[in-house]
């Protein structure tokens, strides 16, 4: 059926038939969401995505595949606190509000089928329509699974994420040593500020690594528009960054510390993590109380990963001050 006739179809009478007559056949997955965001139709290819039975009396996306946090908490979906991180949900529902198409969302989601998890990315496009007078959602989905499964090996083959960490770690070391001969003196402040973004559970797969990689890039690229001209901030490790902060006296650290932290849980709020990341917080407020002009380059150096190993030992969410 060609396109163009197909919509002229869909401006007749029972138009919702003539919709699911075309799905049926659709070489992609695809549901139709009514206007409470339950589902009225899915298509033989969206049930192939998924492994065991379906449970027939549920209308909720994640109830009737058995999304992993409504299936363990034993809720309906859309009621628990991780449902609020979920794209799915979000992004139905911008399209049902917004009254526009909201493409290419990029989900990975763990599923349990017959008593087994199995983590999939789906590429899902989200399409508002009017069927008999009716509103629905029109959610086309395809899995990129096995296509990412290729992707993950081999970039996790190449070590590329490890390689590109420590020349970030590396690099930030130097700059905030070069920092630090030539222009702290004594009586100057300066402050450590350690991200970190926590994984809620040891289960999860090379997908959720990489997705989480990706969103961290976000992540470092808004950290570096955030911080000011003077300030380094660089990646610490596969999920922390580290911000080294100079300043003239502890009472404009200290304000600079809680702005920046302010800013930073702002942000958190615009990424979505999904339900499987967290992020906490450290700061290291550190005071000379000697000439570092006088001290020794090795010195210098000693204190300073002394410091670094005072800061990842901290509590998470902790605040600490120190002198040197």
């Amino acid at each position: 059926m060609k396109s163009d006739v197909f919509i002229e179809t869909l401006k007749h009478e029972h138009a919702f038939d003539a919709l699911v007559t075309f799905l049926d056949v659709n070489p992609i997955g695809n549901l139709l969401l009514d206007g409470g965001l339950k589902v009225v139709y899915l298509n033989k290819k969206v049930s192939s995505y998924f492994s065991g039975d379906f449970d027939e009396t549920e209308r909720q996306f994640g109830n009737i595949f058995k999304c992993e946090n409504a299936y363990h908490e034993d809720a309906p979906c859309g009621s628990i606190k991780q449902c609020g991180n979920c794209s799915i949900r979000s992004s139905a529902l911008k399209a049902q509000t917004d009254k526009q198409i909201v493409e290419n969302v990029q989900v990975i989601k763990t599923f349990v089928g017959e008593n087994v998890k199995k983590t999939h990315w789906f590429s899902m496009t989200f399409t508002p329509i009017l069927l008999d007078s009716k509103d629905y959602v029109w959610v086309s989905i395809t899995d990129l699974s096995a296509m990412m499964d290729y992707k993950v090996d081999k970039y996790l083959n190449q070590s590329a994420l490890e390689d590109e960490i420590l020349i970030s770690k590396g690099n930030f070391h130097e700059n905030v040593l070069n920092f630090l001969e030539k222009n702290i003196d004594k009586g100057a402040c300066f402050g450590l500020f350690l991200v970190t973004c926590g994984v809620s559970s040891k289960e999860r797969g090379t997908f959720e690594r990489l997705w989480l990689n990706k969103q961290l890039e976000s992540y470092h690229q808004m950290l570096i528009r955030k911080v000011d001209k003077k300030e380094i901030v660089g990646r610490y490790d596969a999920n922390q960054y580290l911000i080294f902060i100079p300043s003239k006296n502890d009472e404009m650290l200290q304000k600079r510390l809680l702005m920046l932290k302010s800013e930073l849980e702002a942000f958190e709020k615009q990424i979505t993590f999904e339900s499987y990341a967290f992020f906490t917080y450290k700061s290291l407020l550190v005071k000379s109380g000697v000439d570092v002009h006088r001290q020794s380059t090795n010195q210098l150096h000693v204190e300073y990963f002394k410091l670094l190993s005072t800061l990842e030992n901290l509590n998470p969410n902790a605040h600490f001050q120190v002198e040197i």
